[in-house]
Parts: C-alpha cells; sequence; structure tokens
C-alpha cells in the first residue's frame, strides 16, 4: 500500500516515530472488523498480524476550578487565560480564582484542542464508514497509523526479525468543507483549532507488558461561535435529570435567553453577579433563600430585576 506523509495522523512507539497515514491513500481500505494471520518470517519464526483494537480515550470533562471571583469586575475584559467550564471554554479576564488557575489555558483554541474529542460532540462525518465517507464531497477519508514492532524490545520492527507483530491502517472520516479543515496543523491558529484523536493499545499478553502503542489522528475545526450568553460574559449550563444552576460567583440571567432563545439550548446562561458597590445595581437581598420570601418591584422603567444565585434586585439597563 503507497501513503502519502501528512501531519493527519502520526503512530508514536517508545517516543520514536514508527509510521505515519495520511489523507487520500491509495489502495482499498482494510476490515475493520478483527483480522488475524498467521505469517512466516524469513527465520521462520510463527508471527501475527493483527488490527490493534480501540482503546478508551480517558478526558474527563469535569469543569476546571478556576473562575473570576465573585463580584470581582475588570476593566480590561482581555482574557488573561482560558478555563473548561464543563461546556465551553471561557475566559479568564484580570484576576483568576480557584485551584486550576495555574493550568488555564493559554488561548481559545488551545483549550478546545485540549477537550477535543472526549468533551465536544462529534462531527456528522465520523460516524460514517468508508464507502459511505467516500462518496461525501463535505467528507474525507483519514488513514492513520499501522506499522510493526519488535516484541521482545518495544521498537520498530518487521519481518525478519524473530519476534515482531504488525497490524494494519486504521480509518477515520473527518469534514472536509467546513472553515478551517483544509489547514494543515501547523496553520491551524487563529479562529482555528486543532481537534484530535487520541488511542492507546498495549500489547500485555506478548510478555513485554510496558509495550503499548499510542496512534492519533485529527483534523483542523473552527472555534465554536460564541453566542449571546458567552457575548455577556458568561457560559452555558445544562442538567440532565435536575434544573441546572450556576456554580459560585454566576446567576441565571434570564433577560439572555428572553432575547436570544437559542443562546443556550435547553440550558440556562450563566453570568457574572452584579457588582453590590455598582451605582447600577441594587441589591435587596444577596441571600437567595430569604429572596424566595421577599416580593419586590423595580419600579423604575429603565431598570430590570434579577432572582437567582446571585440573590435579588434591580439592574439599571
Amino acid at each position: 500500500m503507497n501513503t502519502t506523509r501528512s501531519p493527519l495522523c502520526c503512530l508514536l512507539l517508545s517516543g520514536l516515530l514508527a509510521a505515519c497515514g495520511g489523507r487520500g491513500l491509495g489502495g482499498e481500505p482494510g476490515d475493520a472488523g478483527t483480522n488475524t494471520n498467521q505469517n512466516t518470517n524469513q527465520n521462520g519464526n510463527q508471527n501475527q498480524n493483527v488490527n490493534v483494537p480501540d482503546a478508551q480515550v480517558v478526558d474527563p470533562c469535569a469543569a476546571m476550578d478556576a473562575q473570576l471571583p465573585p463580584n470581582v469586575r475588570c476593566g480590561d475584559p482581555t482574557p488573561i487565560g482560558w478555563s473548561w467550564n464543563g461546556t465551553a471554554c471561557v475566559g479568564i479576564p484580570c484576576e483568576c480564582e480557584g485551584a486550576d488557575c495555574g493550568a488555564l489555558y493559554a488561548s481559545e483554541a488551545l483549550c478546545y484542542a485540549a477537550r477535543a474529542p472526549a468533551c465536544l460532540p462529534a462531527d456528522e462525518c465520523q460516524s460514517l464508514e468508508y464507502d459511505a465517507c467516500d462518496e461525501r464531497t463535505d467528507c474525507q477519508v483519514v488513514w492513520y497509523g499501522g506499522g510493526c514492532i519488535d516484541l521482545d524490545t518495544c521498537e520498530p520492527g518487521g519481518p525478519g526479525e524473530d519476534n515482531w507483530l504488525c497490524w494494519e491502517q486504521g480509518i477515520a472520516c473527518v469534514p472536509a468543507d467546513q472553515p478551517c479543515n483544509q489547514l494543515d496543523r501547523g496553520d491551524c491558529d487563529g479562529d482555528c483549532y486543532w481537534w484530535e484523536h487520541r488511542q492507546e493499545a498495549c500489547f500485555g499478553d506478548t510478555g513485554n507488558e510496558e509495550c503499548c502503542v499510542q496512534e492519533s489522528w485529527g483534523y483542523c475545526a473552527a472555534l465554536p461561535e460564541h453566542n449571546a450568553c458567552t457575548e455577556a460574559g458568561g457560559y452555558c449550563q445544562y442538567g440532565d435529570y435536575v434544573p441546572p444552576t450556576c456554580g459560585e460567583g454566576y446567576g441565571n440571567d434570564w433577560a439572555v435567553i428572553a432575547d436570544d432563545p437559542d443562546a443556550c439550548g435547553l440550558g440556562i446562561c450563566c453570568t457574572p453577579c452584579p457588582d453590590p458597590d455598582d451605582p447600577a445595581v441594587s441589591y435587596v437581598s444577596q441571600d437567595p433563600a430569604e429572596c424566595a420570601t421577599i416580593d419586590f418591584d423595580c419600579m423604575d422603567g429603565d431598570t430590570r430585576h434579577f432572582d437567582n444565585e446571585c440573590g435579588c434586585g434591580c439592574l439599571q439597563q
């Protein structure tokens, strides 16, 4: 099989580059199922050709403990870093509070790249098999990985050596006509980020329990669009079986959803709590439990009320 080297995918083995696939590779795709063949090398030893099974990708999607401190308002909204809040990457301006503040991402693109693919929805193309992908003009086939290793040394090897194992290249389907898709990894920046899938297979049943193979494939994707909630400095929060609630220092801003019902889908928009020192803010109470027992109204026509995790009161528009 002829291959073209590409930054799309690579196979790493014991820190060494062993093989690399690419886009638009020639030849027929391999069988997606388990394929075990017996071979004999020139030394008369029997060897196996096997497909490496998909390995579980471990990338927890829990929110980072890093946020703007409650009641802190920044004159300059430029982020000092980016934090993952469980559903999206959010910029932290001027000051950060939390155990993960030292682990903020330097850019929005790096944040999304680190959280893909485990924490972000997959593109439609990724669910397609080879034939269906090849027929689509908005998708393209990516071949990745494949190679041989010496099982005694866990280093790149191949036919003719005493104890070797080979596996076929894998196939993935990725989007082809969306913004950023045609960029190589080195040019994937600005409003783009690198979406990368990684997997690991270990050959513990060969007698070398430390011998593991890491394979990956990826493509350049556009950053998620900023909606009304993120433009307001907030983030979308979702709940499965219980109503969603906002984290400390944030409250459910119903006004954002009223202006843009699609901003958070079935979720809520959590924006920073109003600054009690701001003359445009009038708190009736900063205790949500107490607010539940208070009836109040914002009499000025240029004000609106709020009643959420931050407390309750009135805001001048």
